[in-house]
């Protein structure tokens, strides 16, 4: 499942560019962030990959993220949404989600909103329903930075379900020390805590990895 995932992610980038009669922000772009190739500790491996195709104003948006702990079977979330912009700073959209992993497969569908807060904080938020449950998934995450090149990154992801299961499935605060190469290719070092009340597990673990956006 992952893999067909990660193939259509690369078969939207690599649609071609096409400019557009009309004015510059209706344009027809597309871009493509490997968010972070990750692993954290000696057990745990996450991949996130997010993208968009389309205009400024308007863009189909993509997002997969997956991870896999030891030997358990890899946890998958694909995201596909269309998103407008609502003012200068903020974007609102449609987007459905479809989970696998744990042995469950589920589709979510909801609105998501993202845009700056204030001292730059970048805030990405979903609120989804599926099979009678609610789903709340959010990131804040904020760059500092040091040099030219290198920079500090602090995040924190939520995510909370109501439901059967009520309460936080997953809480998350990390921070990464990274170095940007003229290439747009960044490779970090960090830590990472993670909390799941839900599953009663918890971990606290150095990290290690790469980003890449263009």
């Amino acid at each position: 499942m992952r893999y067909l995932l990660l193939l259509l992610a690369g078969l939207l980038t690599a649609i071609p560019v096409h400019a557009s009669p009309a004015m510059k922000a209706e344009q027809t772009l597309n871009a493509l962030s490997i968010d972070r190739l990750e692993w954290q500790g000696a057990s745990t491996f996450n991949l996130e990959i997010e993208g968009w195709y389309g205009t400024p104003l308007n863009r189909l948006m993509y997002g997969i993220e997956t991870e896999q702990t030891g030997n358990n079977p890899p946890e998958s979330d694909f995201d596909v949404g269309w998103q407008s912009a609502i003012s200068p700073f903020w974007d609102a959209g449609a987007f459905m989600r479809r989970h696998d992993g744990d042995d469950l497969e589920r589709t979510w569908f909801g609105v998501g909103l993202s845009g700056m807060l204030p001292y730059f904080i970048h805030f990405d938020g979903l609120l989804m329903t599926g099979e009678g449950d609610l789903l709340f998934d959010a990131e804040l995450k904020h760059e500092l930075p040091l040099t030219t090149h290198w920079t500090l990154e602090s995040r924190i992801e939520i995510e909370a379900i109501s439901g059967d299961k009520s309460g936080f499935n997953e809480l998350s605060i990390g921070l990464r020390f990274g170095h940007e190469s003229p290439n747009r290719l960044t490779r970090y070092i960090g830590v990472e805590w993670h909390k799941s009340p839900l599953q009663n597990t918890r971990r606290t673990a150095l990290v290690a990895g790469i980003s890449y956006w263009y």
